[in-house]
């Protein structure tokens, strides 16, 4: 399921930020947004306007709609709040997208979001 046309899919930094969050899934690490901003070459002063937020969403939607597309969990589901160590609410939202997750409790997001990390972890480990 595409739910825009590709931004990044094919660029540089879709396949950095591809590769990173591989190298932390095979690691059994988290990664925050921020450091998903950073390496897609945005600053602190971009975070404004939720530029960047957004343009990382954007991003890890990608990622996740490639890796749904190969029969693959989502990979996203290690990138982080820094607040409470769980994905954002646009995770979620995704996952409701894909058809992964029909629930909107936070108790069945936490459950879902649990097991996919040990799918990724897993896929990639």
């Amino acid at each position: 399921m595409t739910f825009r046309s590709p931004k990044y899919f094919g660029e540089q930094v879709f396949n950095d930020v591809y590769c990173k969050l591989i190298e932390k899934a095979r690691n059994k690490q988290s990664i925050h947004y921020e450091e998903v901003a950073a390496i897609m070459g945005k600053t602190p002063e971009e975070k404004m306007g939720h530029y960047w937020v957004n343009e990382t969403g954007y991003m890890l939607k990608e990622i996740c709609d490639y890796e749904h597309k190969h029969n693959r969990p989502m990979l996203s589901v290690i990138v982080v709040l820094k607040e409470d160590g769980i994905p954002g609410k646009g995770f979620f939202e995704l996952a409701r997208g894909l058809g992964k997750l029909t629930s909107v409790s936070k108790l069945d997001e936490k459950a879902f979001w649990k097991q996919e990390l040990l799918e990724v972890y897993k896929t990639w480990g």
